[in-house]
């Protein structure tokens, strides 16, 4: 690994390596609890029903059913 300048590694929204082996362990044993808080931190027009449904089998995914929001407000508007 390379290492990171304290300065840089201050800023950071994950302060640690076990912060995110701990935050990457939740994603895989509970998803619906671990998507559904970062799903919070979002603005939505309309929230979603769910955090989502996975179909291995047909290979379909949907991600937060009936939500409905603005990408580029999330993603850009808000944070200028």
């Amino acid at each position: 690994m390379i290492p990171v300048k304290p300065k840089i590694a201050e800023s950071a929204h994950v302060a640690s390596l076990e912060a995110y082996q701990d935050l990457y362990r939740r994603s895989i044993e509970d998803p619906d609890g671990f998507w559904g808080e970062a799903a919070k931190s979002l603005d939505w027009f309309h929230p979603p029903a769910a955090t989502g449904t996975w179909d291995y089998h047909e290979v379909e995914v949907t991600w937060f059913p009936a939500g409905r929001l603005n990408a580029c407000y999330n993603c850009v508007d808000r944070h200028v």
